[in-house]
């Protein structure tokens, strides 16, 4: 399908408002729109730095565009339903028995990644290649304004959730299958591919939507899957069993169902679903000064830590969004908000050694988007000191992208510009289960 036109008439942008409650292009639910905007116009000065902060989104995008996408029937296997619609995956810590001749049941090995069921087997990979491209392609149609980078983003997206030949089921019945288990069906952990990334589809949506590449009738299917996904996880007990888990499964869920509450013009209830979650969990996740009691035990503790803290920053977002300060919570005995986000900012220096069990070395950029969104909402300087020393971290420009900050007036003597980059899956992260 190829855009058929290059904005909406008001009349009809009226219309499709009115009809579908679709947020209109500046309503990104994660994303600050504004700070995209500000991002945009330093993009496009004519200076020797936008130019060449513009050449590597470009040269980013384009590979984005040679990118074919795929669907839940390109697979190699099929869900135990028959149903290749079905989205199926394995789970991604659990490996062969060396001890049993077929291999099963298999045994877990936690943050050993076992690689079999990405390699096309299963839905994982393509379903990857959706959540991290789209995005990309939806950023470069919004900064640089060629209509191509959000013809090829729509082409993801429809493919994945609109059209009936390819698109995926709206449940994750066989995700995170555990061979050898539970007669090969999925697990409660199945969801959280989509789950940490669903921000990235409907905010993608957001700033796609004035080029015409995505139509009223894509956008009715897209709100049906929506609509039909949410009956699934209010009704399926493999997703009641993820909002009742005690770490960031939880923490993803709740805020992925209240994004797309909110998506679908349910203020009130994606509040609720917000103002719960805090007053359920917050005391039960952190410790004294932020201290993620849950995710420390992890042998990826970092990658699992931030990851959480990232959810419950969208969970904040989402809160601004319909009434509730997450920025002002505080607890009974003086845990604070703030402390989720102030528990890393010692990390965010190079050299810096964390000092809890992780397999990999830390990718301290990923803690970009944290001190970002921090600094908007307290005062704390130790919030921009971090952020001017994540600025000289390798492949920073990746994270500003999506999470773009520009240093106050007064501060800007003391560190560069600020640059491009995308906010993505961070460079080594296990797929499906750490935050973009």
């Amino acid at each position: 399908m190829t855009c058929r036109f290059n904005r909406l008439t008001p009349g009809i942008a009226l219309g499709i408002l009115l009809t579908t409650g679709w947020f209109c292009a500046a309503e990104t639910i994660i994303w600050d729109h504004a700070a995209l905007l500000r991002a945009r116009e330093r993009l496009n000065r004519n200076d020797d730095e936008s130019r060449k902060l513009r050449a590597e989104l470009v040269a980013v995008a384009r590979e984005s565009l040679r990118q074919q996408p795929g669907s839940v029937l390109d697979k190699e296997l099929t869900a135990g339903s028959g149903d290749k619609h079905d989205f199926l995956s394995w789970a991604i810590y659990w490996w062969p028995d060396p001890e049993k001749p077929d291999g099963r049941p298999y045994i877990y090995r936690d943050g050993r990644i076992n690689p079999e069921g990405g390699r096309g087997k299963t839905d994982t990979a393509a379903a990857a290649r959706m959540l991290r491209h789209t995005p990309i392609l939806a950023l470069a149609y919004f900064y640089t304004g060629e209509r191509r980078y959000a013809e090829h983003a729509a082409h993801f997206l429809r493919k994945w959730f609109v059209s009936p030949e390819t698109r995926m089921n709206p449940h994750f019945n066989y995700g995170e299958v555990r061979p050898g288990h539970d007669g090969d069906r999925g697990g409660y952990t199945g969801l959280i591919i989509l789950a940490l990334r669903m921000h990235l589809v409907l905010d993608s949506l957001a700033l796609i939507r004035d080029s015409g590449c995505w139509s009223e009738t894509d956008e009715t299917a897209f709100r049906k899957w929506l609509t039909d996904y949410l009956d699934w996880l209010h009704t399926s007990p493999l997703a009641q069993k993820a909002a009742r888990n005690r770490n960031n499964l939880a923490t993803y869920f709740a805020g992925h169902l209240a994004m797309i509450q909110l998506y679908l013009g349910r203020k009130d209830a994606a509040r609720k679903v917000v103002t719960d979650f805090f007053h359920r969990s917050f005391a039960q996740q952190f410790g004294v000064g932020g201290k993620p009691t849950h995710e420390l035990v992890r042998t990826l503790s970092f990658t699992y830590a931030v990851s959480n803290a990232k959810g419950w920053l969208n969970l904040a977002t989402i809160g601004e969004k319909t009434g509730f300060d997450a920025w002002q919570y505080r607890t009974a005995d003086g845990l604070r908000f703030r402390d989720v986000a102030a528990y890393f900012t010692p990390y965010a220096a190079e050299g810096t050694v964390w000092p809890h069990r992780q397999l990999k070395k830390p990718d301290r950029r990923v803690l970009w988007d944290i001190m970002v969104r921090a600094v908007r909402h307290d005062p704390d300087p130790a919030f921009r000191t971090a952020l001017r020393q994540l600025r000289d971290a390798p492949g920073i420009a990746m994270e500003q992208w999506y999470f773009p900050y520009e240093e106050p007036q007064e501060q800007s003597r003391q560190a560069p510009a600020p640059r491009a980059g995308e906010d993505g899956v961070p460079a080594a992260a296990p797929e499906g289960l750490t935050s973009p």
